[in-house]
């Protein structure tokens, strides 16, 4: 790796990425997006030499253009836009090495809060994976059926049927059963309920 980190070709901005894992100076989360994204565009540009691509003489925009016209309908705009972004990004940073020996990136406090309410919110999803695809909201301790679309009030669809459940406590349970259920469905919700239960002592 050492001799080809400061070659200035894109082998050089690959080996330096890794360093930055290696030496702590950043993330797997945050340098493997850009290696990536760095990696096919080359690959697609400039064929099966491209590790050997002088980055400093690099026409990036041109390079990003030329790819987005090779692989037209295999990725979408939010795609290309981010390939852009990573690539550029990879780039500069390694350009600001070969300038600053030594120099890395710094992470503001920001960016790694942003990044730990991402694996939160990413945490939260696989946890409700096995949701019914009406989704829940929480009344008190009882959980009851909702729509997707967000609004809490609103109203189940008129081609589900209403199923009352009393519950041990004296509660009502309403649950709003769709008509095309199949017996799949009956058995993650099943399951879904019974991770809600809360155990106490008789």
């Amino acid at each position: 790796m050492t001799e080809n980190i400061g070659s200035g070709t894109a082998q050089g901005v690959i080996d330096y990425l890794e360093s930055l894992v290696e030496k702590g100076r950043s993330r797997p989360g945050v340098v493997a997006p850009l290696k990536i994204a760095l990696t096919k565009v080359l690959e697609k540009t400039e064929g099966e030499d491209w590790p050997k691509v002088d980055v400093n003489k690099l026409d990036i925009d041109d390079a990003i253009s030329r790819f987005k016209n090779l692989t037209l309908g295999t990725y979408n705009d939010a795609s290309y836009r981010a390939y852009e972004l990573r690539t550029k990004r990879a780039i500069s940073w390694y350009k600001q090495f070969l300038t600053n020996p030594g120099w890395f990136p710094r992470e503001s406090g920001r960016s790694i809060n942003a990044e730990a309410k991402k694996q939160t919110s990413k945490s939260v999803a696989q946890e409700n994976e096995g949701a019914d695809a009406q989704g829940y909201k929480q009344v008190g301790n009882v959980q009851h059926a909702a729509q997707n679309s967000g609004v809490e009030n609103q109203a189940p669809k008129s081609e589900a049927i209403p199923y009352p459940f009393p519950l041990q406590s004296g509660e009502m349970l309403r649950i709003y059963v769709p008509k095309s259920i199949v017996k799949s469905d009956i058995g993650r919700l099943s399951r879904f309920l019974e991770a809600l239960v809360i155990e106490t002592d008789e």
